[in-house]
């Protein structure tokens, strides 16, 4: 009896290992059947051949080469191959090695149809690439309408997303800077595995971007642009996190859409308290009256920073947009450092001893606003904005250093250092850019004016241009 219940064990550990999902990776190019050409943006869908189901999906790049990775348990798979104005291939059948496929070179046929009267109908790739980036138009990737943002983005093949952490990252990199509709999004990537990807148009995908959109991360920059014609719709995150040291981290964000109006605000929050206890020696090999310095001390850590952000987006028709945000931040913190310091001669006998304490304080405040107008035209990429942004930043430090000599128990030696700074900046900024035939993209009558209020006052004009070839 025992002998069954252990084959019967045995049975059941190796049929779940056998049907676990593996990961499959499928790669090939893609041609046209006339010219031999190299094709891109050309949309790889992978279905089931049971019932259709679309189980992954990607395109080809500059290139004319797809890389598909999907991680199902079912095999009998097939896998299609669409472009506009092209034949739709289909391959029945795949053959896998260690997991991996590789479908060679794939030939599409210019579909041909003659007939007295035509209707062309087109259909919007699923990736389209232009000079500075790439778009994923999100109603043509598998799945995107019923899944979340991360799920549709993870079918791009362009996109990748832990499927663990919802983290997003560009070719391994996941330093990443994350917009909603060119606005910066507290914790996106909790925010996009939680709406669904019905609610958005397209992806702005931007790995090389301009001298004005420098990212804050160094892969790049991700858009979300939402549907613009969408439901009256509000969306928002809330987060909360601690730590046995007395640490806190507070992070929420609110939108709401209606119509051509776009509400948006954010609130954010860190506050800590903890202490770290030093033991260290010091010697010095040059004298024999200072030869070493043992130090006890601690570090006593406290403060808190706050942000809070309100704004609005309003498109007046589909060619003109304006923008306003508000931005407030603050950091108050204080650090008391305390030592215990006792010196030995050579001979290591305890020459002088002194105690030192080290209480500063910081309190940093900064406001922000800013507006953005866009305008633009029927040519695709065809715009003019016109920026401003002003900026009141006010900090102030305070530091006192006490340090009393065992020889002068009654004289402490005082050190105060207080720092007090208030910067004002001003710029406005209005950028032209249009894309031509002979250059592709010419990004020029940029005009930059900054003035900044510290100590002195500074004024600065610059008129730079820039084209992308």
């Amino acid at each position: 009896m025992k002998l069954i219940i252990l084959v019967l064990i045995l049975n059941f550990f190796v049929f779940t290992h056998s049907t676990s999902a593996q990961t499959h990776t499928i790669t090939g190019n893609i041609k046209d059947f006339q010219s031999g050409t190299l094709m891109q943006g050309v949309t790889v869908a992978l279905y089931s051949r049971a019932n259709q189901k679309v189980l992954g999906g990607t395109s080809s790049n500059e290139k004319g080469i797809f890389n598909l990775k999907y991680s199902f348990k079912e095999k009998k798979i097939l896998i299609r191959f669409s472009y506009i104005g092209y034949e739709t291939k289909q391959i029945d059948t795949i053959d896998f090695l260690n997991n991996k496929a590789d479908l060679g070179t794939i030939m599409l046929k210019p579909s041909s149809i003659m007939k007295s009267a035509i209707e062309i109908t087109g259909q919007k790739p699923m990736v389209e690439f232009y000079i500075d980036k790439q778009v994923i138009n999100m109603d043509q990737v598998p799945s995107s309408q019923s899944g979340s943002v991360s799920d549709a983005l993870r079918n791009t093949g362009i996109v990748e997303v832990d499927p663990s952490t919802s983290k997003i990252s560009l070719r391994g990199n996941s330093n990443v800077n994350i917009l909603i509709d060119g606005k910066p999004q507290p914790m996106a990537d909790n925010l996009l595995s939680q709406m669904p990807a019905s609610y958005i148009d397209k992806v702005e995908v931007i790995t090389t971007p301009s001298a004005k959109d420098d990212p804050e991360g160094d892969a790049g920059i991700i858009n979300i642009i939402t549907k613009k014609e969408h439901h009256d719709n509000y969306n928002g995150t809330l987060a909360f996190y601690s730590a046995t040291q007395q640490i806190g981290y507070l992070s929420s964000g609110l939108n709401y859409r209606k119509g051509g109006l776009n509400l948006f605000g954010s609130a954010n929050g860190y506050w800590g308290k903890f202490t770290r206890y030093t033991n260290g020696e010091r010697i010095n090999y040059l004298s024999d009256i200072l030869h070493s310095q043992n130090s006890i001390g601690q570090n006593l850590t406290q403060g808190y920073m706050s942000s809070l952000k309100l704004g609005f987006d309003y498109d007046f028709d589909t060619l003109n947009s304006l923008s306003l945000t508000g931005n407030y931040n603050k950091t108050n913190g204080k650090m008391v450092i305390s030592a215990d310091n006792v010196i030995y001669n050579l001979a290591g006998t305890k020459t002088y001893s002194y105690n030192t304490v080290d209480d500063g304080h910081g309190d940093f405040n900064n406001y922000t606003v800013s507006t953005d107008y866009k305008k633009k035209f029927s040519t695709k990429g065809h715009e003019i904005t016109a920026d401003a942004f002003i900026s009141n930043m006010v900090n102030s430090t305070h530091d006192l250093l006490t340090t009393e000599y065992n020889y002068l128990p009654f004289y402490p030696v005082l050190q105060n250092n207080n720092n007090d700074v208030n910067n004002k900046t001003i710029i406005l900024n209005s950028d032209y850019v249009n894309p031509t035939e002979m250059f592709g993209k010419i990004e020029a009558v940029q005009i930059h004016i900054q003035r900044q209020e510290s100590d002195a006052c500074k004024f600065e004009l610059q008129l730079p241009y820039r084209i992308v070839l």
